[in-house]
């Protein structure tokens, strides 16, 4: 990885932990949600939620059957 793509994706998890305070500390952070557009930023976030679920929220199964 490149240092500009090291530096790309350290500021995008910045943004992830950010939000996520915010989400957790305030509703009015979800007004920011909505209005995001940025899709790489998206995507991550629903990553990070995922990879924090104490049970999985998707199977291998439901995977392949889904198409993922």
């Amino acid at each position: 990885m490149s240092p500009e793509q090291e530096s790309a994706s350290l500021q995008l998890q910045q943004r992830i932990n950010s939000l996520q305070e915010n989400l957790n500390a305030s509703n009015a952070s979800w007004d920011l949600l909505v209005t995001e557009n940025d899709p790489l930023f998206l995507a991550s976030l629903m990553w990070s939620w995922f990879l924090h679920l104490k049970v999985s929220a998707m199977t291998e199964k439901s995977a392949i059957v889904s198409g993922c």
